[in-house]
């Protein structure tokens, strides 16, 4: 019985592993039949998928991976913008939908920051049959240009450089006399982007181009500030946005916008990858003494002291670079924040200004100092209206050039000096002076070499409170 029992037993197990093994195997015919209708679905984005890994293995080969990446090489930066290797997601034909969608464009300019989303455009641009021109602006980011223009030529007739520095650092003077703060940080991308829209537009205008296009999601800002210059400047282009206009999305969502004045960090959520921040250094460990000259509310000079004396100094076209180096190293100007969009959604930033964290204290010290409180509160005021207008992309507006002249008039008087002492991302201020200083310590001190007469505010402050003294009185009454 025992080995008639076995016997059996043997049997049921081999017959369920046959079993198991059968319905394995419909299994995978079922998968293998799915997987063929799959890749013959893929087929048609594969050449597009192709193209994007083998244009960014070339720019950044040292940087490229398979299956999944290891902690030091999850992104590469290039140009603009930093992008995680990440696979692209795309419809269906994606092709054969932007020549429907786009149906009469034969000619465009685009964006291109050499980054996983402006390669991707040119290349979906360039299968629809559209003769595309590619543009780069230079903003001072670190970027190999060359590199970017080879790449950019693999999909385009012509590829151009802008040198966008010279109107980047007016934007950004104009911003420093207006204290350019935005739902609670300092802009940045708010000054480039008005630039990239121009340079476009003017190529376009002058290739008598039909169309401009940018590689902007449709989460952030940067879409409203281009497409916004662009309408306001040329309203009879059209505006080209792939990525958005057919939902092209990535698995993790993170960039980097970089120029001379700040570095923008897009990060989706945890802890702040190593190597993110490039500007500011975590510990601090450099202190400095710096002394920020203005005129008309501009910074004109940078003095760096070495000790009781002047060691190197900047002049206005190279003081904001000097300046994010000095800072940097002393700790100034990183930040980590929850921003609101003009579209309704919030998303995590990671920040580094310091060069302008430094220069718009300078200049708030220097306004206290010379302004009025009537003047003060007036230029507060339209300091919120002003950044609201750049933040949610109106630069080109009649309103906001008409706030420029109240600013540039307001500012005439906004000249002097500040100094301050950085360390460990501490800003202390050892001086600040203007010749055109309200404040004078011989009329507000109490001692005996004060100037005012202290007996005085007794009748000013009995006509002060008149009114609200006969008001009260009354009620009581």
């Amino acid at each position: 019985m025992d080995k008639v029992g076995g016997f059996k037993g043997i049997m049921n197990n081999s017959s369920r592993a046959i079993a198991q093994q059968r319905d394995s195997t419909r299994m995978r015919c079922k998968q293998s039949a799915s997987s063929m209708q799959g890749m013959r679905e893929l087929s048609r984005n594969s050449a597009i998928q192709a193209a994007l890994q083998k244009g960014i293995s070339e720019v950044c080969p040292k940087r490229m991976h398979s299956g999944k990446p290891k902690a030091d090489t999850k992104r590469f930066h290039h140009g603009c913008r930093s992008l995680n290797l990440f696979q692209v997601h795309l419809e269906k034909n994606p092709v054969e939908k932007i020549k429907k969608e786009y149906a009469g464009i034969s000619s465009c300019v685009l964006a291109f920051s050499g980054g996983k989303d402006s390669v991707l455009v040119a290349s979906l641009l360039q299968k629809a049959g559209i003769k595309l021109t590619t543009a780069t602006l230079d903003f001072g980011q670190e970027a190999d240009f060359p590199a970017i223009r080879k790449l950019a030529l693999r999909h385009s007739k012509k590829h151009c450089l802008v040198d966008g520095k010279g109107q980047l650092l007016a934007n950004c003077h104009r911003g420093i006399k207006a204290n350019c703060v935005a739902e609670g940080y300092l802009q940045a991308t708010s000054f480039s982007t008005s630039v990239l829209a121009s340079s476009l537009v003017d190529i376009a205008r002058k290739g008598g181009i039909q169309a401009i296009a940018h590689g902007f999601s449709g989460v952030g800002n940067d879409q409203i500030r281009f497409e916004n210059a662009v309408y306001a400047l040329a309203p009879e282009k059209v505006v080209l946005a792939p990525i958005r206009d057919f939902n092209i999305k990535h698995e993790v969502v993170s960039g980097v916008n970089e120029s001379f004045w700040a570095r923008e960090i897009k990060h989706a959520g945890g802890s702040v990858p190593p190597g993110a921040f490039k500007l500011v250094k975590n510990k601090g460990g450099k202190p400095a003494k710096v002394q920020i000259f203005f005129e008309n509310g501009m910074p004109t000079e940078l003095y760096v002291m070495k000790g009781s004396r002047v060691g190197d100094t900047f002049g206005r076209g190279e003081l904001i670079p000097a300046l994010n180096k000095i800072a940097g190293a002393a700790g100034m100007g990183k930040f980590d924040i929850i921003v609101d969009k003009v579209i309704g959604l919030k998303q995590r930033e990671l920040h580094e200004a310091p060069a302008a964290q430094v220069l718009v204290a300078a200049h708030r010290e220097l306004e206290s100092l010379i302004l009025t409180s009537n003047e003060q509160h007036v230029k507060n005021e339209i300091d919120h209206t002003w950044n609201k207008l750049v933040y949610e992309g109106f630069w080109y507006s009649r309103l906001r050039l008409a706030l420029d002249s109240f600013i540039d008039e307001i500012e005439r008087s906004i000249d002097g000096s500040v100094t301050y002492e950085m360390a460990c991302g501490g800003l202390n201020l050892v001086e600040r002076k203007s010749h055109h200083a309200l404040y004078d310590q011989r009329l507000s001190s109490t001692g005996a070499e004060g100037m005012f007469n202290q007996k005085d505010a007794r009748y000013f402050i009995k006509l002060y409170g008149l009114e609200n003294t006969l008001a009260f009185r009354r009620d009581l009454d």
